[in-house]
């Protein structure tokens, strides 16, 4: 599947390549992990550094609220 295929418009234009890539890669984890059951426990951390900003990453947000 071409990058193409999966650009989201929000996302059009606003990040770097690097970026999206890992982006594409952490919701691949998210999903082998589910499909493993690695996501029945409270200890799972999934998380990505975005290459070409070192000092930023991106991670599942789900229950930082």
């Amino acid at each position: 599947m071409a990058k193409r295929d999966l650009e989201i418009e929000f996302f059009f234009g606003k990040l770097s390549e690097a970026e999206w890539e890992t982006r594409v890669n952490l919701a691949a984890a998210f999903r082998l992990a589910y499909h493993y059951g690695w996501n029945e426990t409270i200890n799972n951390h999934i998380s990505a550094r975005i290459p070409d900003a070192p000092g930023q990453f991106v991670m599942n947000p789900v229950l930082l609220f």
